[in-house]
């Protein structure tokens, strides 16, 4: 079972959207507060607010002292985006009052600001030493090293936790999992932890020996969880000790927008608690409910779990024969209650997102819906690239009665070239989209090989029929400006679909609303990328590896194919929710997208 643990975020202002902030000013030691001004409208990430930085003539920063927490373990972070460097460097410091030197402050940690003009996030976890180095005093600070008093930077979204008071000494998350779980928040924040007896890889690093020997191991016991949430995603109780052994199911993930994961699986039901249309059945409408697979060490207990979503049940259904008496429970993603696959939110009437309305605006408002029940719809904090939280709409986007709220949703995301889709966690998404450079800088997540246990049926597949190497894009016409039009090809010579390899197979797209030149170019890349990744795959069947997912990257070989350490992108996986069923994946081979840069490896 989960326990409850509440985040506390010790700046209480760290959006800036009152006048007086908690954190301290210091200003090279005088503390006047010379050229920082609260709350500025100019620039912020989020909502309206943020702390504007300008010509400042000394080490400035923003800072927390901690007080006496020695071996305590802190998460920081904070949103900058930085005009003018002025010569020094801007970023956040860690670091220790030391009781053995004669500076009583020393900085162990420093992570630097690198881009202008963008929302940028920077994070850190920091370890106070123990009481033979430190009095147990730390500072978490932003600042700069300027002193030339020419530069212009801004601050926002500040987020320091005490993970140790919060979970407890050894306990504590690595700083990945902060930063993929843990959106900014005011105050407190809950959360469902489990309890000292389990392990999940949202806390710990999967590539501990501890770990991999699991995966690798001649005989693995894989175990399952499913818990039930309520509407604001608190869980409320477990049925795994239901879930069918003769017709478990299967969790089924595919790299698109919008709805990514599905799911199927069989309950016992022998006392009629699960069947559908019942005045106290578990399975009715708007029922939410968590996945977890995990790999148990059977010499010490332990398990460790990974979380695979969270769902909303489609068509729940009951059958008996003889003594035999299950419900099958059928799930999609949360992006499913934006849908057809739940029915939920479709268009009474014509609804326009009108140009010039903030990205994050505009999703938060659509988040913030609620079902006529007095539920919002998702009360969640989404996570949004910083290149995109300030992102202005450049033209009306407008949906017409009958159609969903996600094909709302769906538009933004093509409209910036991003992926819009809710990760395991039940966190919405908009990240960038995919592109050579991305795939390029990611690294492995598992090195597959057929000499191993792990890798079994390898076979490839080529879709003749589907496959493009052009796309034309055509905008529409945006108040009266010029009609833009994007073209991009495939001229990749390792990639199967090259126009010199099959000749020309076009893809011709009018419904983009494209406002300049470079975005209609933009936009046609992306269509061609995306699309291309369905076209070569290579499928095999793998033991239970349950942290892998979707557009992440993984190596195989496979000396059939005369792959040697070649580097694949996961386009679908089925997950099986029982103990003798194999996961399959598919992939595609990165090399053959068409615009894979060979300069930077592969």
């Amino acid at each position: 079972m989960s326990k409850v643990v509440y985040l506390n975020n010790l700046f209480s202002n760290g959006n800036f959207e009152t006048a007086n902030p908690n954190i301290e000013d210091n200003n090279n030691g005088n503390g006047n507060g010379k050229g920082i001004v609260f709350r500025t409208t100019a620039e912020y990430h989020s909502p309206s607010h943020s702390l504007r930085y300008y010509n400042v003539a000394a080490w400035t920063a923003q800072y927390y002292n901690t007080g006496n927490k020695n071996n305590h373990i802190f998460y920081f972070s904070c949103y900058t985006k930085v005009k003018n460097f002025g010569g020094g460097t801007v970023g956040l410091y860690f670091g220790h009052r030391d009781k053995n030197a004669a500076d009583a402050w020393q900085f162990d940690k420093t992570i630097f600001t690198t881009q202008l003009n963008t929302w940028e996030k920077s994070s850190g976890c920091y370890k106070i030493p123990d009481e033979s180095v430190s009095d147990g005093t730390a500072i978490f600070a932003f600042g700069d090293t300027s002193i030339t008093g020419n530069q212009e930077y801004y601050l926002d979204d500040c987020l320091l936790i005490d993970l140790t008071a919060c979970f407890g000494f050894g306990n504590e998350p690595n700083q990945a999992w902060c930063d993929a779980n843990i959106p900014y928040f005011v105050s407190e924040m809950k959360f469902s932890f489990p309890d000292a007896t389990e392990k999940t890889t949202n806390f710990v690093d999967v590539y501990n020996t501890d770990y991999i020997s699991l995966v690798k191991a001649s005989v693995i016991k894989p175990k399952f969880k499913i818990e039930l949430l309520d509407l604001y995603e608190n869980t409320i109780g477990e049925i795994t000790k239901d879930i069918s052994a003769d017709n478990s199911g299967s969790i089924s993930i595919n790299y698109q927008q919008g709805v990514r994961r599905s799911c199927s699986f069989t309950l016992s039901d022998t006392f009629g608690k699960y069947r559908p249309m019942s005045n106290d059945n578990i399975f009715g409408f708007n029922t939410k409910f968590k996945i977890y697979v995990g790999l148990e060490n059977v010499h010490t207990g332990e398990t460790y779990w990974f979380s695979q979503g969270i769902f909303y049940t489609t068509n729940p259904t009951s059958s008996h024969a003889n003594s035999s008496k299950t419900v099958t429970v059928n799930g999609v993603d949360k992006f499913g209650i934006f849908t057809s696959d739940t029915g939920y939110n479709q268009l009474e009437g014509t609804y326009i997102v009108p140009a010039k309305s903030k990205l994050y605006a505009v999703v938060k408002d659509i988040l913030s819906l609620e079902l006529g029940n007095g539920y919002m719809i998702d009360p969640k904090e989404p996570h949004i690239d910083a290149e995109f939280i300030n992102y202005e709409l450049p033209y009306d986007i407008k949906k017409s009665p009958g159609s969903y709220m996600g094909d709302i949703l769906i538009e933004l995301g093509n409209v910036l070239g991003a992926d819009i889709f809710y990760d395991t966690n039940g966190i919405l998404n908009i990240t960038s989209g995919t592109t050579d450079i991305t795939y390029s800088k990611q690294s492995s997540i598992w090195d597959f090989s057929d000499v191993l246990p792990e890798y079994s049926n390898g076979s490839v597949s080529l879709n003749t029929i589907d496959a493009i190497n052009i796309v034309k894009v055509v905008g529409n016409q945006v108040n009266d400006s010029e009609i833009y039009i994007g073209n991009a090809e495939n001229h990749n010579p390792l990639s199967p679909t090259a126009i010199e390899k099959i000749g020309r197979k076009i893809y011709y797209e009018e419904s983009a609303n494209l406002p300049n030149q470079a975005r209609a170019d933009e936009y046609a890349k992306y269509v061609l990328n995306s699309k291309s990744i369905i076209q070569t795959a290579i499928g095999f069947s793998s033991t239970l590896i349950p942290h892998l997912d979707v557009n992440r990257v993984i190596t195989i070989t496979d000396d059939y194919y005369k792959y040697e350490q070649e580097r694949f992108i996961i386009q679908s996986i089925t997950l099986p929710l029982d103990s003798k069923t194999l996961m399959s994946i598919s992939c595609n081979n990165i090399a053959s997208l068409p615009y894979y840069d060979l300069r930077n490896g592969g």
